[in-house]
């Protein structure tokens, strides 16, 4: 089962590199223009796609609404695919953050049980995404590509689980996306992941073509 884990269109907070976590802006009209140009794209292969699913965040749900009707597909909101609660640093500067707090802003970027005060640990995320993918493998959709509409954070802890002892490679840019496939390990049916494609722009991915796997897990 292929998944695209597609990150929303940009907002203002993202157009000031700020932390969002648990604030819900909407889409900037960059953000709503480049969606609008991804799903003239995605259009083009509509009947490869069988499911859309989407964070209940307003910048995703406008995201996958824009998409899901280019592809003739609804959305299906999912609690477990809203961003990291980011506490008190919600809506703060990540550069500032960065420049004054070097030390949390490494826990919070690479340290799974880190947990921002008022927030969520990345762990926490990957417990929730966990239970997403459990679902889609023990009621699985026709045969096609999945479109999952998320966000940065949970995308950052995603990489981390599959490039667990290797230096990740950057965050996957607002509208552009991830490429994985999901199937269950050997004798169980708990899910596992397999790394396709990074930080890909969907607009030019050959997504129902054979994608170089750069790693597993």
């Amino acid at each position: 089962m292929r998944l695209v884990l597609f990150r929303h269109g940009e907002t203002a907070l993202n157009g000031e590199d700020r932390f969002q976590g648990q604030c819900d802006p909407p889409l900037s009209a960059a953000g709503e223009a480049r969606i609008r140009q991804v799903a003239l794209a995605l259009a083009r292969r509509a009947g490869r796609w069988t499911g859309v699913y989407c964070s209940p965040q307003q910048r995703a749900v406008q995201t996958a609404a824009v998409l899901g009707a280019a592809l003739g597909l609804g959305p299906l909101p999912d609690e477990n695919l809203r961003e990291r609660h980011l506490g008190e640093i919600d809506g703060l500067s990540r550069r500032v953050f960065a420049a004054e707090h070097p030390d949390r802003m490494r826990c919070l970027v690479a340290q799974l049980d880190y947990r921002p005060p008022g927030g969520e640990t990345g762990a926490s995320v990957r417990r929730r995404f966990t239970e997403f993918t459990g679902r889609l493998l023990s009621t699985p959709p026709p045969p096609g590509d999945i479109l999952v509409v998320t966000h940065g954070g949970v995308l950052n802890v995603v990489r981390r689980h599959l490039l667990a002892g290797q230096e990740p490679p950057g965050m996957v840019g607002t509208g552009r996306a991830a490429v994985v496939d999901l199937d269950s390990g050997p004798g169980d049916r708990r899910p596992r992941l397999s790394l396709a494609a990074w930080d890909v722009d969907p607009v030019d991915l050959p997504l129902h073509q054979p994608l170089q796997r750069r790693s597993t897990a």
